[in-house]
Formats: structure tokens, sequence, C-alpha cells
């Protein structure tokens, strides 16, 4: 049972993985940049806002509410995934720069 469920998070790991450097790539490395329309706010900042609203969406989506745009709950958990993945790599990323390779 135990090694069902490892091999389960591995093939999940996976996909999301194959799916972030896939937006990645569509999207220019968008996440790891500060936001087009707010130029001033840090990558990090543009992060913990995005990773809020899939927060959010992800809220809504438990309501029950009907979706509208084509993004499930497993679409949205995944993406919700992707942003904290991106954000730890940003936390990580400003604390090597900051404290000679340690992290958060």
């Amino acid at each position: 049972m135990k090694e069902r469920t490892n091999e389960r998070i591995r093939q999940l790991c996976d996909e999301l993985a194959d799916t972030l450097c896939a937006k990645n790539s569509n999207y220019g490395d968008s996440a790891g940049q500060s936001p087009f329309f707010v130029p001033w706010l840090e990558p990090e900042t543009g992060l913990w806002v995005r990773l809020g609203d899939k927060v959010l969406r992800l809220k809504e989506l438990n309501k029950g509410e009907k979706d509208k745009v084509g993004e499930s709950l497993r679409d949205t958990l995944l993406d919700t995934a992707g942003y904290a993945l991106r954000l730890i790599m940003e936390l990580d990323n400003n604390r090597e720069g900051k404290n000679g390779g340690d992290t958060f």
C-alpha cells in the first residue's frame, strides 16, 4: 500500500513538473518576473498574489461554484501547487543572494 502511494506521489509530481515546464515555456517565464502591469512589484510579491488568486479560486470551487472557464478543481490544484513551487524557487533565490546559500 505504501509503495503504491509513493508511486502515485511520484506520478503526480512528474505531471506537475511537465505542466509547469510547459506553462513556463508558453508564458515566457513570466512567473519569475515582475508582473507586467505593476513592474514595481518584485517577482516574489507577484507570486504571492498569483498564489492567493488560486486559493480564492479553490475556495469558490469548493463552495460548489460551477466551472465557467474550463478550469476544473484538479487543474486549479495543480496550478496552486505550481505557483507554490515557483514561490519556493524565488524564496530560495532571494535567500541565497542575501545569506550566501541559506534557504528560508
